[in-house]
């Protein structure tokens, strides 16, 4: 059996290597088979601020591609994961996406972040092959980037499962929502809990904005705690830098009331900053339970210990490992790399079980409908406390 190698590459740097490649031919003449591994690009960001998410979608990825060969390959190939570090830079992304092209992939994955993803796709549009971000949330990406698609479900979806928790679990009625109106991500997110939450009856008292990231809220949270009457709900949506952070500050101010937050809290970056905190919720892809959860999803913790020696760090994981898996299920009912019939492929996934959830695609239907993850703050850990398949969910 072949041994699968990785290769992470830094701008121009060589950093470290996963084995994968595969190209129809379309001459009319016979065509010559290709025996060399299918090359699938990934673009991760291995440090900076978004690097508590990616890097252990990274980590799910390679866990993907190695058990993908280790099972014989797709088309009797192996696969080789060609992956480039974005550095949370996006000098340094612009670099990573064009040295990645240059590379030949057949499908890229990636990213946890919706400006990040946007900057990629448009370089890499060109190659014409599908993008499936692992971990970037807004449901407006595949109307912009037509050959991309989400692994994880949309801002807009699990905003909208945020409203429902607060207002029909802990009778929430009054909110206030603090956003880093800075990054796409954050503000879609607290845009569409507004909506949200109010069509649900729900009213928005203030909403407070900074540019992050940041260290010191103090002046927002004074706004909000001077509201008459106070908000029984503050919302706040942030890059996971900040996440941990807004939460110590909003409760050393006195304000106990409850926080939700959305997927960018789950990080090992919030639960160190914020672990002895209370009342705080988020919304997230899914909470890796060994006890409790499927049978894909104890066999993933399993194997992900047993390669990088520690549980899988957050659903970002679960998230790039099923983007790998999602563009080898494409190859393989596809029966070739061509990026059209992948495409098309795609389109025609319907009930694919992954870690993360079922995913289902469709012509023009990129963002997957998917049951949201609520957690909660409790003693230091993540615990699970309803999963929510939102019925109310405002259009992109």
């Amino acid at each position: 059996m072949k041994r699968m190698l990785v290769k992470v590459f830094c701008g121009t740097m060589l950093l470290g290597l996963a084995s994968c490649s595969l190209v129809a031919p379309s001459s009319t003449m016979a065509p010559i088979p290709d025996t060399g591994p299918i090359r699938i690009g990934a673009l991760y960001n291995l440090v900076g601020s978004q690097a508590p998410l990616d890097i252990p979608s990274a980590h799910g990825a390679q866990l993907a591609v190695e058990e993908i060969n280790q099972a014989g390959g797709i088309l009797g190939r192996t696969v080789e994961l060609i992956l480039y570090d974005g550095r949370t830079d996006s000098q340094s992304l612009v670099v990573a996406a064009s040295r990645l092209l240059d590379q030949k992939p057949v499908a890229v994955v990636g990213f946890s972040d919706t400006d990040q993803v946007r900057i990629a796709g448009r370089i890499l549009a060109p190659a014409e092959i599908p993008f499936i971000t692992s971990g970037a949330t807004s449901p407006l990406l595949p109307l912009e980037l037509p050959r991309c698609y989400l692994a994880c479900f949309g801002d807009n979806a699990q905003a909208a499962a945020a409203a429902e928790y607060a207002v029909g679990r802990i009778q929430s009625k009054r909110a206030c929502i603090l956003e880093d109106r800075s990054m796409e991500y954050a503000l879609l997110l607290g845009d569409y809990f507004h909506q949200a939450f109010t069509t649900l009856g729900g009213q928005i008292l203030r909403e407070e904005m900074f540019a992050g990231p940041e260290t010191d809220f103090s002046r927002q949270i004074r706004a909000i705690g001077q509201l008459d009457p106070p908000p029984d709900l503050i919302y706040v949506a942030c890059s996971p830098e900040d996440a941990g952070t807004i939460v110590r500050q909003l409760r050393e101010s006195g304000l106990e009331q409850p926080v939700m937050g959305g997927d960018s809290f789950d990080s090992p970056t919030f639960l160190h900053a914020a672990k002895d905190m209370q009342n705080v919720a988020f919304t997230t892809h899914c909470l890796l339970d060994e006890q409790g959860g499927s049978r894909q999803m104890k066999q993933f913790i399993s194997a992900y210990r047993q390669k990088w020696g520690v549980k899988p760090e957050n659903a970002f994981a679960a998230l790039g490992y099923d983007a790998i898996h999602l563009v080898a299920n494409a190859i393989r009912q596809a029966g070739t790399t061509d990026g059209k019939d992948l495409e098309r492929a795609l389109e025609e996934t319907r009930d694919y079980i992954a870690v993360t959830g079922t995913i289902s695609y469709g012509p023009g239907i990129h963002v997957p409908k998917k049951p949201v993850s609520v957690l909660l703050l409790e003693e230091g850990a993540f615990r699970l406390v309803e999963e929510i398949l939102p019925t109310n969910v405002p259009s992109p």
